[in-house]
């Protein structure tokens, strides 16, 4: 079904076709005299959408889906004011490719895109190296499979194309990172399965890590939900989330097996530049139990390093197991985010489904999708995702909504978010799949995204659906004064009516027990273990959390991670003035 993935870095000269090439401001083999032509001829396909072009009206941007589950990182704007972005695109003549473009001023304009790949290629992800140049993966196309670089030579008119190790396993929908000054680090999945696999790449040798890829996380099962995170400073972050088998048509919901570990979000680090991990910690506490009403992970994951502290995005929706309830999907989406020292390591709701904001349509559009998340120079978060707007004839020939780029900002790590503010308010246009800058200037964002006049998404060879372009917007960022829907505007039939801590399960244990507990307000939730003495034993929970259902686990340890002897504990509950506690029976 998919190929291997590539890598595509640049290398640079002073001459193209024998014409003196600017140098100083990273040019990158452009020339001056094309870049100000490019000022006057410059288009814009989508007039009704607030950013510019980087397609520039070449027939290449057929495709309006461009992502395949996590945040590939198309674009970068960096502090020298260039801005660096990547598409997949299409032509008759050549099939897909990815395309790569660049501005010395964050444009208007960018330059005319280049090709970056020799052979038929999809789903690029882009870093930056810290000299400045792009390094670029994708994947080919089936049978051949197979991971390849291409490095830009000639002055920036071509590429030249290493073959990368295919074994054990072919993989697909990579993503990477700079991990230092000469290495990068590709995280992808496996073209043939559900494992995850990673390698590395030296970009002074010129030669991978290992011949054969590895093994991202063991025994934990996922293809298409991933991201790649780095601090270029050895830091890189492979984070995934676990197990993802949608039924036709229903790729938003998917069958639990009840398997402890799967309908969550995992993460492996390294604090060396990819030579060596550490043991996968799951970050979330998803109950993988079918239930009647289940909270779960959608797909697109978004993750950055902001020194040494790691930011994860994801969607979270509350979701039927039977009937496939499209519009409960969208009244129970968030947004949440997650870092380590933020709440405890606790997740904080990004943005939760308002009426006021996002509109809810019988055809099913999910209205909150595809967070990306970025930080300016003052240290403010901002999270980037498509949305769907109030307005419910917003919709296309079709009746299928549109959609907008909305975002939120938070001036706290993260611990708060201010109101969600509506970026391109395009009626008429299918704005979605955004990008935002990891790095942004003070007080503003830099987003790339699709745009097309047609609502819904052209996947693989469909016929063409609508006029598609990639757009790049800078815009001022939202305001992060810590904002809260009123409760008549997350109201949801399923949201819970009362204050519960039901009884874990499974009871008797061993070695680890689930505990789900519901909040009919958002609340300061604390839950303890307690022997039958009194004494405590260990804290679970001590943070706020949101109005829903929520889970927490118990492996049967104290404080200091040491395992405790088999008996009966307590566990205990307190969130406002309400206190319920249940028996808990350890069996080692």
């Amino acid at each position: 079904m998919f190929q291997n993935f590539l890598i595509s870095y640049i290398l640079f000269t002073s001459t193209l076709m024998g014409q003196q090439i600017v140098s100083g401001h990273k040019y990158f083999g452009f020339q001056k005299e094309k870049h100000l032509q490019l000022q006057q001829k410059h288009t814009n396909v989508q007039n009704g959408s607030p950013g510019i072009s980087i397609v520039q009206g070449q027939e290449n941007a057929r495709y309006d889906i461009s992502s395949n589950g996590g945040d590939e990182r198309r674009l970068w704007v960096l502090q020298d004011g260039s801005a660096h972005a990547v598409y997949f695109g299409s032509t008759t003549e050549i099939g897909r490719r990815s395309f790569y473009t660049y501005s010395p001023d964050c444009g208007p304009p960018l330059f005319l895109p280049i090709q970056v790949e020799s052979e038929y290629s999809q789903f690029p992800s882009m870093d930056i190296l810290p000299d400045g140049r792009p390094v670029i993966t994708s994947h080919k196309k089936e049978p051949l499979f197979g991971v390849h670089i291409n490095i830009m030579c000639c002055g920036g008119s071509a590429f030249k194309q290493y073959d990368a190790p295919a074994i054990p396993v072919k993989a697909v929908l990579p993503r990477i990172a700079v991990a230092s000054d000469s290495i990068v680090v590709l995280f992808a999945s496996s073209a043939a399965g559900d494992e995850n696999v990673w390698n590395a790449f030296n970009i002074n040798s010129e030669t991978f890590l290992h011949k054969q890829n590895k093994v991202a996380f063991p025994g934990i099962k996922e293809r298409y939900r991933t991201t790649l995170a780095s601090n270029q400073k050895g830091r890189v972050a492979m984070i995934i989330a676990n197990k993802c088998s949608p039924p036709e048509p229903y790729p938003f919901v998917f069958p639990l097996s009840g398997i402890p570990g799967e309908n969550n979000i995992w993460l492996r680090e390294s604090f060396d530049g990819g030579y060596t991990w550490h043991d996968p910690v799951m970050i979330t506490d998803y109950s993988s139990e079918p239930d009647e009403v289940q909270t779960g992970i959608s797909w697109h994951l978004s993750a950055m390093y902001v020194g040494d502290e790691l930011h994860v995005v994801w969607i979270e929706l509350l979701a039927t197991l039977e009937g496939f309830d499209y519009p409960l999907h969208v009244e129970g989406q968030k947004i949440m985010h997650w870092a380590p020292h933020v709440n405890n390591g606790q997740p904080t709701v990004a943005v939760q489904w308002d009426s006021l904001h996002f509109g809810c349509h019988p055809l099913g559009r999910p209205s909150l999708w595809f967070p990306s998340i970025g930080t300016d120079e003052d240290g403010v978060l901002s999270i980037v995702f498509t949305s769907v707007s109030t307005d419910t004839a917003d919709v296309d020939t079709s009746g299928y909504p549109f959609a907008e780029i909305s975002a939120v900002s938070s001036a706290d790590n993260g611990l708060t978010w201010g109101e969600p503010l509506n970026l391109t308010n395009s009626p008429g246009c299918d704005d979605g799949h955004p990008y935002i800058s990891q790095w942004n200037q003070s007080g503003k964002i830099n987003v790339l995204y699709t745009t097309d006049n047609r609502a819904g998404y052209l996947i693989w060879d469909r016929d063409y659906r609508g006029d598609v372009d990639h757009l790049f917007l800078q815009t001022d960022r939202p305001s992060t004064e810590p904002y809260q829907p009123s409760k008549v505007q997350l109201i949801s039939r399923h949201s819970p009516k009362e204050f519960v801590l039901k009884q874990n399960y499974p009871n008797p244990f061993n070695p680890e027990t689930t505990i789900e507990y519901q909040l009919p307000d958002d609340s300061h939730v604390c839950i303890a273990i307690y022997d039958l003495l009194g004494r405590h034993v260990r804290t679970l929970v001590d943070a706020r959390h949101t109005i829903g259902t929520h889970f927490v686990s118990w492996n049967g340890s104290d404080m200091n991670g040491v395992l405790v002897s088999s008996g009966v504990y307590t566990c205990r509950l307190e969130a406002g003035e309400y206190v319920s506690v249940i028996k808990l029976a350890l069996v080692r």
